[in-house]
């Protein structure tokens, strides 16, 4: 079954976070990424320095054939975004995964593997998707990103929901994303 991105709409709540000297907004949505309903995740931050907000950088990240949609995006306190969303494909039933960049990647790229946070195994006959899918930041530590999305799972109709938790080795300082745990709600 095909599934309702909502694209071209800010589905999740843009993030905000104020560095002293700067503050920033990231924020995503989904856009069709060669005019043939292949959905990628188009994100941005904006900054603001003393004066109005302007666009700092962009990207659109869809590095294969597969459909990614119903983005979340957050920043960490070292300034590293992380991007989480729902994947699907001709061969791949939807699952969650999620990508990232540090704070020193060229602008505009999101520079850290894709790493992926549970797969789908089975068809759903369910049309709306993701609506409620989150990526927030842990206040207590100001590193760890928590995710939450949609996936589905053989011999269920309905999506499921998954909540996992990762962030960049030491909150920027290494060049990879740590899984560190997840867990299905009951």
């Amino acid at each position: 079954n095909k599934l309702d991105p909502l694209r071209e709409v800010v589905m999740n709540l843009p993030k905000y976070r104020n560095f002293g000297d700067h503050e920033s907004i990231v924020g995503n949505f989904t856009v069709d990424v060669d005019g043939a309903d292949r959905g990628g995740i188009r994100w941005f931050e904006l900054r603001r320095s003393g004066g109005g907000w302007a666009l700092y950088q962009e990207g659109t990240w869809s590095p294969d054939g597969d459909n990614r949609f119903m983005g979340a995006s957050a920043m960490d306190q070292s300034g590293n975004i992380a991007l989480g969303y729902s994947i699907s494909g001709s061969s791949l039933y939807p699952g969650v995964r999620y990508t990232g960049r540090l704070e020193s990647s060229p602008l505009g790229s999101m520079s850290e593997a894709e790493t992926t946070l549970v797969d789908g195994t089975g068809p759903i006959d369910y049309f709306r998707w993701g609506d409620y899918g989150s990526l927030s930041v842990d206040p207590q530590d100001g590193c760890t990103f928590w995710l939450v999305e949609n996936y589905a799972i053989s011999g269920q109709t309905k999506r499921q929901n998954r909540v996992g938790s990762f962030k960049f080795d030491s909150c920027g300082q290494a060049l990879d994303i740590q899984f560190k745990n997840s867990f299905e709600p009951q």
